[in-house]
């Protein structure tokens, strides 16, 4: 009986630690993308939710330069009128420009942050990831319009499987070549997925499989278990459907010295 009332006395007293945040009063960051700025800096554009009592959502975005993406973020709460928290980030992306130099110091902030779930995409965005996070893509928000059509591509398409965790287990294995996807904004409400970004052992961008190739590369680096292709036959064309693979790799050498791409 004493054991019952200690417990219940010290559920009592951490039930009342636990940090709350109401919605309506934090900003929630969903997205946050990084661009080169003047002087060798970093611009990071923050992208944030703001809920309205229609369940639609609006998109908001916080701009700030500085010499290190850590800063950035730190820079970012300062200016903001409300706790920006970090729970919900979805997607981040690179410009071209940054994923040619720092994606890997970027990325090991998230790394260790532990607010951060593995899941979050990474991406390359065809020309400058600020004007890509300030388009209107849904009423859901562009990240998780962005996200979302990262995943059903991944599931249904011809895009591998990515995320961070994946992201940096490729970049660490030795002979792997770390990829992520690259997404091109069409207009103000719609964007493409336009290839695959290749990255060296430095973990910069070095190359791009077209969306054209994108097919063939998935069967190399992943399980296809859904997707087309059109082929020709014969003279004509035909189209394959439920596509499904596995791939094996085989050494015939007892000594092989991998690298990654360079």
């Amino acid at each position: 009986m004493i054991k019952k009332g200690v417990l219940l006395i010290l559920c009592f007293f951490l039930s009342g630690c636990i940090q709350k945040s109401i919605i309506d009063e934090v900003h929630t960051q969903r997205g946050v993308g990084y661009d080169t700025a003047s002087n060798d800096k970093i611009r990071g554009t923050i992208l944030l939710a703001e809920y309205s009592t229609d369940r639609t959502t609006k998109n908001v975005t916080m701009s700030v330069v500085d010499q290190s993406s850590v800063n950035i973020l730190n820079k970012a709460q300062r200016q903001s009128d409300a706790t920006i928290v970090y729970g919900s980030l979805k997607l981040v992306l690179f410009s071209e420009a940054i994923a040619k130099k720092e994606i890997i110091e970027i990325s090991d902030a998230f790394v260790r942050d532990a607010r951060i779930g593995s899941r979050v995409y990474f991406a390359i965005s065809e020309g400058r990831a600020q004007e890509m996070l300030e388009g209107d893509y849904g009423k859901q928000g562009n990240a998780t319009y962005i996200s979302q059509t990262l995943e059903h591509n991944i599931a249904s398409g011809d895009v591998p499987r990515t995320n961070l965790h994946l992201f940096v287990y490729n970049y660490t294995q030795q002979g792997k070549t770390a990829y992520l996807p690259m997404v091109k904004k069409l207009n103000e409400d719609r964007i493409d997925i336009s290839g695959i970004g290749l990255l060296d052992w430095q973990g910069r961008l070095i190359d791009k499989v077209s969306n054209d190739d994108m097919f063939y590369f998935k069967l190399l680096v992943d399980k296809y278990s859904a997707g087309t292709k059109t082929v020709k036959l014969d003279g004509d064309r035909a189209t394959i459907k439920s596509i499904r693979s596995e791939n094996k790799i085989k050494v015939s050498k007892k000594i092989l010295l991998a690298s990654r791409l360079t």
